[in-house]
């Protein structure tokens, strides 16, 4: 008589192997996933301050608004944001 499966031991090395890396696929995830909302987050405050700008004109104080993102757009590049708190 031939046995022809496998052993219990067999299958908790598998499914501890798929717990190693289905855990290291969620960090992952949730890394891009917070990747992604920091930069629609930063594209809505572009397109906010386009039409601030375009609305209100380039006389107004809203020029110091676009020297801040500027700043902020700069600072970006450079290891993300870092807000204040208020």
């Amino acid at each position: 008589m031939t046995n022809s499966g496998f052993s219990l031991i067999e299958l908790l090395v598998v499914v501890a192997i798929m717990s190693v890396l289905a855990s290291v696929g969620m960090v992952g995830y949730v890394s891009y996933i917070d990747t992604t909302r920091d930069e629609v987050t930063l594209s809505d405050f572009y397109a906010l301050e386009d039409i601030l700008v375009i609305c209100a004109g380039p006389k107004t104080g809203l020029l110091q608004i676009r020297k801040r993102l500027e700043f902020m757009r700069a600072r970006q590049g450079s290891g993300g944001l870092r807000f204040r708190s208020a």
